[in-house]
């Protein structure tokens, strides 16, 4: 049956001119807004490259970027009953970062040999970890296949080999940073970094204190993909209203990023935990479970889907869940952490009173505890102002209690 008011409505697809250039971070399906231009009420919002369908009028038409420009068309955008319009935005004026390159230059070469001796006076050392490092980290740490990388360098970069995880250490009297690397599947990452070390206080009148604070880092990620680096900066910057009607957007085209061809498990999380934290969970069922089972290398898959099973109060599938969180790996985004501390606290306290409310067995009830504590002991150390997972002033990791290493991952770095 046709719908009488279907004639007074009008379509607009709106296009970013920011395709075509390997060179540009963002891709252009980025959020547009559509505001009646007499009363700049918003009548529709959504992503570039698909259209949208308002009430016949006059309007305004712009594009929020990631880092908080506005990209706005000019004229007032006339649509006709019935009609549909496509409109391209331009990018004059605007500031477009370029994509992170791995390259050498000869002044990185110089910093890689001086380095070594700086960081010998300033107790620090790098090394990049490549495998799941969470039994060394539980209490009493073991085994764990953990390949040690020394590294002099402050920029690396990751492909993606059968979802290895990627960890840098960085590392400072007993204490130590840990950050992770995210790879998408079949994709790679360019990470660069610079540690700030904390400065002394002129009114605090020991002059050692600033040694006890621990380091903060400045950590510039490139996914190698404009989707997916767009939609991050939109959650690194702070804009969660923008990168809601992204995560919407996601959730909507799911085939297209868990079942195509061109997958990218990496955005899927991301909208995922955006509407976790909007509490909008509409059709995350499927997308959760599916995302949990087929990405079994992605740690935040299996922090995603203990969330969601919580909110819907499937406590037990939750718990089960949780329990194989050791071996899937410490999750790559800070949400994720923040999810399985709580979920773990709660779980381990309602276990311990009684363990047939969740359908848990004795031993696992311990596996909770020990959870309990370690979820807890990385999200007190977590950098809030970073999406991924930073962690500062953790206890070193016990190297030496490494098993073998396992499968060597394709990454390149600068030799120590």
């Amino acid at each position: 049956m046709v719908d009488p008011n279907d004639n007074l409505l009008a379509s607009l697809t709106v296009r970013l001119p920011f395709s075509g250039s390997s060179d540009n971070r963002w891709a252009d399906a980025l959020p547009v807004e559509i505001r009646d231009a007499s009363k700049f009420v918003l009548r529709a919002k959504g992503v570039c490259n698909d259209p949208l369908t308002v009430p016949a009028g006059n309007y305004l038409v712009s594009a929020t970027l990631p880092d908080g420009q506005v990209a706005s068309f000019d004229d007032i955008v006339r649509l006709e009953p019935g009609g549909h319009r496509e409109l391209t935005i331009s990018a004059e004026g605007l500031s477009l970062p370029p994509s992170l390159k791995y390259s050498r230059t000869f002044g990185e070469e110089v910093s890689d040999f001086v380095r070594p001796v700086t960081d010998l006076f300033a107790s620090r050392t790098t090394t990049v970890m490549v495998g799941n490092w969470i039994p060394l980290a539980m209490d009493p740490p073991a085994a764990a296949q953990v390949d040690w990388k020394p590294t002099a360098s402050t920029h690396l970069e990751v492909h993606y080999s059968d979802g290895v995880p990627v960890w840098v250490e960085v590392q400072r009297h007993d204490n130590a940073m840990y950050f992770a690397i995210p790879v998408d599947e079949q994709g790679k990452t360019i990470a660069q970094w610079s540690i700030i070390v904390p400065k002394p206080d002129p009114n605090d009148p020991n002059p050692d204190s600033a040694n006890l604070k621990p380091d903060s880092i400045d950590l510039k990620l490139d996914f190698g993909d404009g989707d997916l680096n767009s939609f991050f900066d939109y959650i690194q910057s702070g804009q969660s209203l923008t990168a809601r009607s992204i995560g919407r957007s996601i959730i909507e085209k799911s085939e297209q990023y868990m079942m195509a061809k061109r997958r990218c498990p990496l955005l899927a999380a991301l909208g995922a935990y955006v509407l976790l934290r909007a509490s909008e969970l509409d059709g995350m069922d499927e997308w959760t479970r599916n995302l949990s089972q087929w990405f079994g290398w992605l740690p935040d898959a299996g922090a995603i889907r203990v969330e969601y099973l919580a909110r819907q109060n499937r406590h037990s599938e939750a718990v089960q869940q949780l329990l194989q969180m050791p071996s899937r790996g410490v999750p790559w985004f800070r949400s994720g952490i923040g999810y399985l501390g709580n979920r773990a606290k709660v779980y381990s306290s309602v276990a311990n009173r009684e363990t047939s409310r969740l359908a848990v067995s004795i031993d696992d009830a311990r596996k909770l505890n020990d959870l309990s504590r370690f979820f807890s002991q990385l999200a007190a150390a977590l950098d809030v102002t970073r999406a991924t997972t930073v962690l500062r002033g953790m206890p070193k990791l016990a190297h030496d209690v490494a098993a073998a290493a396992g499968p060597d991952l394709a990454f390149t770095a600068a030799p120590p």
